[in-house]
C-alpha cells in the first residue's frame, strides 16, 4: 500500500513540472515551480507521517479487537463447558428427582397388630429404579405417640430401630394400646455424594377390645381389686392406677395388667411413692382429665371397644368423667368398690328405706341424663350414687360387707336380690386365691414376699420366738387425739406392759402416714419393730398364721377373725359409734375376748 501511495505522489511531481515547464520557460517560472513542488512534498509527507500515524493506531485497534475477540471466545467456550456442566447437573438432578418420586410411589408399608395385644409387626419395602443414581445408607423407623407428645413433657418416642436392609420385616412391641405413628426415614446418598434422607409417615394404631381402667386409692379397694384381678375377674387388659403407689410391685402385675402411659398416669412413671399428689387430676372432668382423652383416643381408632372403669365410691370422679366422656354408654360398664369404713356410714346417713332410695334415685337418673345427653355437665357423682347407680345392667358395686348397714326389710331385699352389689370380704378374696394358687403371687405385687423360700416373706418376721405376733395399728396424726384416747407414748407403755412377754411386737402405720424420726426412736427404746406402712394390713392378718392386732379403730378391723383383735383404743361405746363395728360386736363373736383401753378423768390409762 506505501508503494502505490508513492508512485501516485511522483506522477503528481511530473505532471506539476511539465505543466510549469510549457507555460513558462524562464527560470522565475522554474523556481516557483520548485518551491511549489517543495511546499507539496511538505505536505505530502506531513501527509503521509498523519497517514502512518493513522495506521499505526488502526493496526493497535485490529490487534486489540482481535485480543478482544479471542478474550471472548475463550469467555464463551468457558461459559459454553460451564453451561455444559450445569446442564449435566441439572439432567442428573431431574434424574435423581425421579429415582426419589419412584421411591415414593412405589415403596410399600403397612402393621399388622397381633389379635389385641401389644405386639405387631411392620411390613415394609423401599424400592430403588435400575441404575438409579440413589446410593443407599440406612433406614430408621421411629415410633411415637402423639398424645404424650400432645399432653405432656415426656419423650413421646416408644421405639427406634435403625437397620441397613430395604425390604423386611420387623417386629414391634409397645407398652400400652393406642395411636401412634411411625416415622420411616430412608437416608441416601445423592448424585453429588451428599447425605440427604425421604420420610415416610405410617399410622400404626394398637387396638384393644376390652380394656379395664382402674383408678383406686385407700387400701381396701386395692385389696380388692387385686383379688380380682388374679381370680381373672376381668375381661381383657386391665390398666392400674393407685395413690399409695408403693403398695403394689408393679413389676409384679399379672399377664394383661398393665401401667398406664407415664403421660396419662398420675405417678408419672415414679411408683415408689407412699401417696401420690394430685391423684385425681387427669381423671376429673374441667382439670386436665388425660386419662379420659386416652379412653377417646382408644375408642376412635376401635369403635367396638368395650371400657370398664374402675373406681372407689367415696370419690367418683373416674366414673363421672367418663359418663361425660364421648364414649356411648353402651359400651361402657363400671365397678365401684368399697372405700372400707366409709361406706357403711355413707349408706346408714342416706339410704333407710325404699322410699329413700327412690329420691336418690330419681336425683342419680337426672344427673346420668344430664351428663350423658350434654345439656348439663355436672362431674360431681355423688358417693350415694354408687348404690342406686348398681340397678343398672352395666354398673356393680362391690362392699366388704352389708352386715353393718341398718336398712329396713324391703329395701335391705332389694339390694340382695336387685341391685348389683357383691359382698367381698378380703377373708374371701383371700381364700378364692387360696383355693386357685395365687396368694404367693398376690404377696409378690403387695411386696410381702421377696423369694420363693418360705422365709422369704413376711413370715421371716413373725416365724421366731416368741411365736406369737402383735401387730399396734396407727392412724393419722389427728386420728390420735380423742377424748377417750391417752398419748400414743401412754398407750405403747402399757402394751409392753400387757403383751411382751408373750408376744413380739410391731408396729404397723398407716399408709398415708410415715412415722416421724422421734417415734422410730421410740419405737427403737421399747424393741418395736416397725413394719413398712405401704403393705395394706389385712394382707398380715390373713395370710400368716399367729398374727394379732389392736390399736386405733379403722377399717382393717373389720377384716379381723375371731380372737385376732386384742384390744382397741377408746371406749365400747365410741367404737360402736361404727355401726359397721357396732353390727360385729353385737352380733358376731369376734370381738368376744377384745379389751378396750382408753383413759380414766386423770389421764391414766385404763383398761374399760
Amino acid at each position: 500500500m506505501k508503494k502505490l501511495f508513492l508512485v501516485f505522489v511522483s506522477l503528481l511531481l511530473i505532471l506539476a513540472l511539465v505543466a510549469c515547464v510549457k507555460n513558462d520557460n524562464d527560470d522565475s517560472a522554474f523556481a516557483d515551480v520548485n518551491d511549489r513542488i517543495n511546499a507539496i512534498e511538505e505536505s505530502l509527507a506531513k501527509q503521509k507521517a498523519e497517514f502512518e500515524d493513522s495506521l499505526n493506531n488502526l493496526e493497535l485497534e485490529i490487534s486489540d479487537l482481535e485480543k478482544t475477540i479471542s478474550e471472548l471466545e475463550e469467555a464463551l467456550e468457558e461459559e459454553k463447558q460451564h453451561y455444559d456442566e450445569e446442564l449435566s447437573k441439572l439432567e442428573q438432578k431431574l434424574l435423581s428427582v425421579l429415582d426419589i418420586l419412584y421411591v415414593f410411589e412405589f415403596s410399600t408399608f403397612s402393621f399388622a397388630q397381633n389379635e389385641d395385644t401389644l405386639e405387631g409387626m411392620i411390613q415394609y419395602e423401599i424400592l430403588i429404579p435400575i441404575d438409579s443414581l440413589l446410593t443407599p445408607q440406612d433406614v430408621t423407623f421411629t415410633l411415637k405417640h402423639p398424645l404424650t407428645e400432645e399432653i405432656s413433657e415426656h419423650d413421646p418416642i416408644v421405639f427406634s430401630h435403625t437397620d441397613n436392609v430395604l425390604t423386611g420385616e420387623l417386629p414391634i412391641s409397645v407398652q400400652y394400646h393406642g395411636y401412634f405413628e411411625l416415622n420411616i426415614e430412608f437416608s441416601y446418598l445423592d448424585y453429588l455424594g451428599d447425605v440427604n434422607s425421604m420420610t415416610f409417615k405410617l399410622p400404626v394404631m394398637f387396638k384393644v377390645d376390652k380394656v379395664n381402667l382402674a383408678w383406686l386409692h385407700a387400701t381396701m379397694p386395692i385389696l380388692l381389686f387385686a383379688s380380682d384381678l388374679y381370680s381373672d375377674y376381668f375381661d381383657g387388659y386391665t390398666y392400674v392406677e393407685i395413690e399409695r403407689a408403693k403398695t403394689y410391685d408393679f413389676s409384679k402385675l399379672p399377664e394383661k395388667a398393665l401401667k398406664y402411659p407415664v403421660s396419662v398416669s398420675a405417678a408419672q412413671g415414679n411408683y415408689d411413692q407412699t401417696q401420690i399428689p394430685n391423684f385425681f387430676e387427669n381423671v376429673t372432668y374441667g382439670l386436665s382429665n388425660y386419662m379420659i382423652y386416652w379412653m377417646e383416643e382408644l375408642y376412635g381408632i376401635n369403635p367396638d371397644t368395650t371400657f370398664k372403669v374402675i373406681g372407689v365410691d367415696n370419690y367418683l370422679n373416674v366414673i363421672a368423667s367418663s359418663m361425660i366422656s364421648k364414649i356411648p354408654m353402651d359400651q361402657m360398664s363400671f365397678t365401684v368398690y368399697t372405700d372400707g369404713a366409709f361406706t357403711g356410714s355413707m349408706i346408714n346417713k342416706v339410704f333407710s328405706d325404699l322410699d329413700s332410695f327412690n329420691d336418690v334415685d330419681k336425683e342419680f337418673t337426672k344427673w346420668l341424663a344430664n351428663n350423658t345427653f350434654k345439656t348439663k355437665i355436672d362431674a360431681n357423682m355423688k358417693s350415694e350414687y354408687a348404690l342406686v347407680a348398681s340397678k343398672l345392667n352395666n354398673f356393680e358395686y362391690v362392699v366388704n360387707s352389708t352386715n353393718g348397714w341398718n336398712l329396713d326389710e324391703e329395701l335391705m331385699n332389694v339390694v340382695n336380690d336387685e341391685l348389683n352389689v357383691r359382698v367381698l370380704s378380703v377373708s374371701d378374696a383371700f381364700n378364692r386365691l387360696e383355693d386357685i394358687n395365687k396368694l404367693d403371687e398376690l404377696e409378690y405385687l403387695l411386696k410381702t414376699r421377696w423369694g420363693e423360700e418360705e422365709n422369704e416373706s413376711m413370715m421371716a418376721y413373725f416365724s421366731k420366738e416368741p411365736i406369737k405376733n402383735l401387730l399396734i395399728l396407727g392412724t393419722s396424726p389427728a386420728g390420735e387425739i380423742h377424748d377417750n384416747y391417752a398419748t400414743f407414748e401412754q398407750y405403747l407403755e402399757k402394751i409392753i406392759e400387757l403383751y411382751s412377754s408373750e408376744y413380739k411386737i410391731f408396729y404397723k402405720g398407716h399408709p398415708r402416714y410415715p412415722s416421724e424420726e422421734d417415734r422410730i426412736e421410740l419405737f427403737d427404746s421399747y424393741g418395736v419393730v416397725e413394719l413398712p406402712n405401704s403393705i395394706p394390713v389385712e394382707t398380715l392378718m390373713l395370710l400368716y398364721e399367729n398374727v394379732f392386732i389392736g390399736g386405733y379403730n379403722g377399717t382393717s378391723f373389720h377384716s379381723s377373725q375371731k380372737g385376732q383383735t386384742l384390744f382397741l383404743f377408746g371406749t365400747l361405746e365410741q367404737i360402736k359409734s361404727n355401726k359397721t363395728m357396732e353390727d360385729l360386736i353385737d352380733n358376731t363373736d369376734i370381738f368376744n375376748e377384745t379389751i378396750y383401753i382408753t383413759v380414766d378423768s386423770n389421764g391414766d390409762v385404763v383398761i374399760e
